[in-house]
């Protein structure tokens, strides 16, 4: 595996701020060395601030697929219930295959956002649901 490098001129690590860090990784993603207090190599790539990755703690992929659709009220009797029926019938009707296009699809957008790891949970069953009746007990 070929080594990978970034130099930051100031870093924020588990120390807290430090100045003059060389980060390698494998390919793989995984950092193998973090170097404090180094030198810039010549011609290595650079930064002036580094920060960790966001983690995502709640994501809810499939959830990405009606993305616009329950924003906005079309019908005044709408309300939370109605987007909860809407969730639940597009989680049925989901197969792993569209799981997988709709997940990959977000976790590259969330990636290019800064975020580095996300804890996915999920609404999808093995099989599909007979009958889908949400009644909000008061």
């Amino acid at each position: 595996m070929s080594n990978k490098q970034l130099f930051a001129r100031h870093a924020c690590l588990k120390q807290g701020w430090q100045q003059n860090v060389l980060i390698s990784w494998d390919d793989c993603g995984i950092i193998t060395d973090v170097a404090i207090g180094a030198a810039q190599p010549n011609h290595q790539e650079s930064v002036s601030w580094l920060l960790p990755g966001m983690p995502n703690l709640h994501s809810h992929a499939f959830q990405r697929i009606f993305a616009g659709m329950t924003e906005y009220r079309q019908h005044p009797s709408d309300s939370f219930w109605s987007w909860r029926r809407l969730m639940y019938a597009f989680a049925q009707h989901m197969t792993p295959e569209q799981l997988e296009t709709v997940a990959t699809a977000l976790y590259r957008e969330m990636l290019a956002a800064g975020y580095t790891s996300v804890c996915e949970f999920h609404y999808i069953h093995h099989q599909p649901w007979a009958h889908l009746t949400l009644t909000p007990s008061l």
